[in-house]
């Protein structure tokens, strides 16, 4: 069977052409302007790059047509790798609605962040390091994404310094501070709790089902095994 394809206006067989909600059509199954804006996102782009993001889907729908056709959605390969990425898109979907049901953190709450991670806020940098003997930036280092208070050598880097870091040696290209205003400061810090927050619930959801049993290795594998027994 040859696959009918047709775009918004153009239509590529005797098919009549999509219209309302449906703006294309491969072979019978329909991509629809919600398909197209989950792939978008929040962005807004112009005509050209919504035609692209289009054409992109469709070429998706075609190839895995072609695909069914051969068979390769009965291969272990491909059985692993479609449970692999439901399993991932639901558990992004649970830490979203997870997230979307917390409230605001409490602004003592976002004091004590401000206060107890300095690098992350009003003391945040960001270091451009190059390889020793060039000057061709190689790595970036933003305080505000570490997890625990930068060494002195690394706070206290600055250009023309050689820092080891990650196990290299290091030299400083350039440094800057990094400055906010405050308001942006305390938002920061409330999207930083509520993440902690939601990273939190799933790690309890995951304790939760070690200690009623629901989890179990066999002797020997899995990192909490000796929990689990």
């Amino acid at each position: 069977m040859v696959a009918c394809v047709s775009l918004i206006t153009a239509s590529a067989c005797e098919a009549p052409a999509p219209e309302g909600q449906v703006i294309a059509n491969v072979d019978g199954t329909e991509i629809t302007r919600r398909e197209l804006a989950t792939m978008l996102g929040d962005n807004e782009v112009d005509e050209k790059r919504r035609d692209e993001a289009l054409d992109a889907i469709v070429a998706r729908r075609v190839f895995a047509m072609e695909a069914e056709k051969r068979g390769l959605q009965r291969t272990g390969d491909f059985h692993f790798a479609l449970r692999d990425a439901r399993e991932t898109l639901l558990m992004e979907a649970l830490r979203r609605d997870i997230r979307g049901g917390l409230e605001e953190p409490v602004e003592v709450a976002i004091d004590r962040e401000i206060a107890s991670y300095p690098w992350r806020y009003a003391a945040r940098f960001l270091l451009t390091l190059a390889y020793p003997g060039q000057d061709e930036p190689a790595f970036a280092i933003d305080s505000a994404t570490l997890a625990a208070a930068p060494s002195a050598s690394l706070a206290s880097a600055q250009p023309g310094d050689s820092l080891d870091y990650g196990g290299r040696r290091w030299r400083v290209l350039s440094r800057e501070e990094i400055r906010s205003d405050p308001s942006a400061l305390r938002r920061e810090a409330a999207e930083r709790l509520k993440t902690s927050a939601t990273e939190d619930e799933l790690a309890a959801m995951i304790e939760a089902y070690r200690q009623s049993g629901q989890i179990r290795f066999q002797p020997g594998w899995g990192a909490s095994a000796d929990d689990l027994r």
